[in-house]
């Protein structure tokens, strides 16, 4: 038996305030990233670069085509669906596209919780969370755009010794580590 959380309808007093967890990789994100998860009223999300991909494209817009917006986040979810760990976002596509629909005016800070919320990565329901803390280390090239779109967001920094850091990307099966002045994936241009 199938059982489906719902979430309440969000209004504009009950959207959770956005963190960010950042750092380079392998400096211990994602350890962060599960300690927060523990705690029922925190969502912390898996590396979706969901921010950053359509900043450029809706950060500066006031009101936001809902139905724009939920046709790239469609295009970006099945571009990216080669890339396993995309398994985990359990985006709820109906919920997201109704909630995107109904908020007014919509704006690309609040576009960004709301995707965010509507990923059960963590097989629980969302209605509880009070903090949204979106782990992704390249998000340390972007912290002047970041604050302009959340300026009360706080940023939890992971910081590790080089030596440690280089030692376990040689460990993680060749996993590249991501540095600070990487450019921006091709995808991210493309909006």
């Amino acid at each position: 038996m199938t059982t489906t959380t719902t979430q309440p309808q969000p209004n504009h007093t009950t959207l959770p305030q956005l963190h960010f967890i950042i750092g380079i990789g392998r400096s211990g994100t994602t350890l962060i990233n599960q300690i927060l998860n523990a705690n029922p009223h925190c969502l912390s999300t898996p590396e979706t670069k969901f921010v950053m991909t359509f900043y450029s494209k809706y950060a500066h817009q006031t009101a936001i085509n809902p139905d724009e917006l939920f046709q790239d986040i469609r295009t970006y979810y099945h571009t990216l669906r080669k890339d396993k760990q995309i398994d985990i976002w359990k985006l709820n596509y109906t919920q997201l596209q109704q909630q995107l629909q109904q908020y007014k005016p919509l704006n690309y800070a609040n576009a960004c919780r709301l995707f965010l919320l509507n990923m059960y990565y963590l097989e629980r329901s969302n209605d509880q969370v009070r903090c949204i803390a979106d782990k992704n280390p390249s998000y340390v090239s972007y912290l002047p755009q970041l604050l302009q779109l959340f300026p009360d967001a706080k940023f939890i920094i992971s910081l590790r010794d080089y030596r440690a850091v280089f030692n376990s990307s040689q460990q993680s099966k060749g996993n590249p580590i991501i540095t600070p002045h990487r450019a921006p994936t091709p995808l991210a241009r493309t909006f």
